[in-house]
C-alpha cells in the first residue's frame, strides 16, 4: 500500500513520494534481514548452519533465471507476489533470495563480497 501511495504522490508531491519510497526501501531490507535470521535461527536448534543468502541479480546468477527458480520451487500465492514475463516481482518492493543449510556451510565472507555492487553501494558507502 505504500508503494502504490509513493507513486500516487509523485504527481503532487514528489518529496513525500521520494520519502515514501526510501520508508518502502527500508522496510523490505529489515523484513529480508529478519527473514534470514529467522532461518539462521532454525537452522541453528536443528544443529545446522546457513550460507550466506544469495538473490537473482548478479553477475553469477541473472534475475531471468534465478526468479523462475524460486519461483518455481516456492509457488507463493498470486494474489500476494507475481512475476512478469521479464522477472520483475509485483510488488515491486519485494525480494527473492536462496539459503543453503547443512551440516557444514564453508565459510566463504559475506554476500557484500559477491555483490556486483560492491565498489559503489550505498550502505557500504554510509558506514565508511
Amino acid at each position: 500500500k505504500l508503494e502504490d501511495l509513493s507513486s500516487e504522490m509523485f504527481q503532487t508531491d514528489i518529496s513525500l513520494s521520494l520519502a515514501l519510497d526510501g520508508l518502502v526501501n527500508v522496510v523490505v531490507d529489515k523484513l529480508t534481514h529478519a527473514a534470514y535470521n529467522q532461518i539462521e535461527d532454525e537452522s541453528r536448534q536443528e544443529e545446522m548452519q546457513a550460507s550466506i543468502p544469495v538473490g537473482p541479480g548478479s553477475k553469477y546468477w541473472r534475475v531471468e533465471a534465478g526468479q523462475l527458480v524460486i519461483f518455481g520451487v516456492v509457488k507463493p500465492d498470486p494474489d500476494v507476489i507475481q512475476l512478469t514475463e521479464s522477472s520483475l516481482m509485483i510488488p515491486r518492493k519485494s525480494n527473492s533470495f536462496i539459503v543453503g543449510i547443512g551440516d557444514t556451510i564453508p565459510e566463504h565472507g559475506t554476500a557484500c563480497e559477491y555483490c556486483d555492487l560492491k565498489d559503489s553501494c550505498r550502505y557500504k558507502l554510509r558506514k565508511r
